[in-house]
């Protein structure tokens, strides 16, 4: 897969509830599942103007149902190279090196500004 070839990853999670329609011979029911969305990517905001050699940017969304470390660990086989990632320990089980995410670590912070301004 390309998306393993690149250099560097970044990668996140989310879950997100889908209704499904089940029909049973009583009647419709309806039910809710709660997979999680895998999202895996690689590249830059945007090419540098006039560089045509780059490779495209990837994106790739991965359903599952759980959030368990075998699943980036399966997806991810094979690729050794930097991985941008929140707190998750799930990562953990890859081979990947992984770099912590800015974003998780303001989101923690954030409430330290509000109880004490000086943070």
């Amino acid at each position: 897969m390309a998306l393993r070839k690149r250099e560097y990853m970044i990668t996140t999670k989310t879950d997100r509830q889908i209704d499904q329609l089940f029909i049973s011979p009583s009647g419709q029911k309806t039910f809710t599942i709660l997979p999680y969305m895998w999202v895996y990517g690689c590249g830059t905001d945007k090419p540098p103007p006039g560089n045509t050699s780059s490779p495209p940017n990837i994106v790739l969304y991965d359903y599952q149902d759980g959030r368990g470390g075998s699943h980036p660990k399966d997806f991810l086989q094979g690729y050794r190279g930097p991985l941008q990632v929140d707190g998750y320990q799930g990562y953990e089980q890859t081979d990947a090196i992984l770099a912590g995410c800015w974003v998780s670590v303001t989101r923690t912070t954030q409430p330290a500004k509000i109880i004490d301004a000086r943070v």
